[in-house]
């Protein structure tokens, strides 16, 4: 009964990388995750620039992406070409993992609560904290762009001014 059926060759992979772009991605994984936090925290340290811990993920993973493309940007640009030939394939698997992924998170949810695990995230109270952290950066820098406009007996008064409005914002 199968042997009538075609095969379908868009189901195997086509584009496969090169030894090369296997290798040098290979190499740049234990950079990416080890080295790199490392190196550019030392550089920003380095060249004088205060930083957020938001302001490093953002260059970090924009560097990495910048390095990414570079070293497998023909395997990518092959890819993409496949990509876009099943457009509707693809939009259609993404709705699918889309749907699946809630489902599960709807089941795992279920099952959390006989056990009494707690459904809070971590991540939350971290998010909070950077967030706390940048706008009292905001506000320090705010109030002296404004103590130079106005002169430096104005900084203290400009400071309490901005404090105040941050424990509002913050609460």
């Amino acid at each position: 009964m199968n042997e009538n059926r075609p095969e379908r060759p868009y189901l195997q992979f086509q584009n496969q990388m090169s030894r090369l772009e296997t290798v040098l991605l290979l190499l740049y994984l234990p950079i990416h995750a080890f080295l790199m936090p490392t190196i550019l925290g030392f550089l920003f340290q380095r060249a004088g620039i205060s930083y957020s811990m938001m302001q490093l993920n953002v260059c970090y993973y924009a560097l990495s992406t910048v390095i990414v493309f570079l070293v497998a940007r023909r395997f990518l640009r092959r890819s993409f070409d496949v990509l876009c030939d099943r457009l509707w394939g693809v939009l259609f698997t993404v709705v699918i993992a889309y749907f699946l992924q809630q489902a599960l998170m709807y089941l795992v949810a279920i099952l959390e609560l006989p056990l009494g695990i707690s459904g809070d995230n971590q991540n939350n109270a971290a998010v909070q904290e950077m967030q706390k952290a940048d706008t009292v950066n905001v506000s320090e820098y705010a109030a002296e762009d404004m103590a130079a406009e106005e002169g430096s007996k104005d900084k203290m008064l400009i400071k309490e001014n901005l404090k105040d409005v941050q424990t509002i914002l913050l609460e």
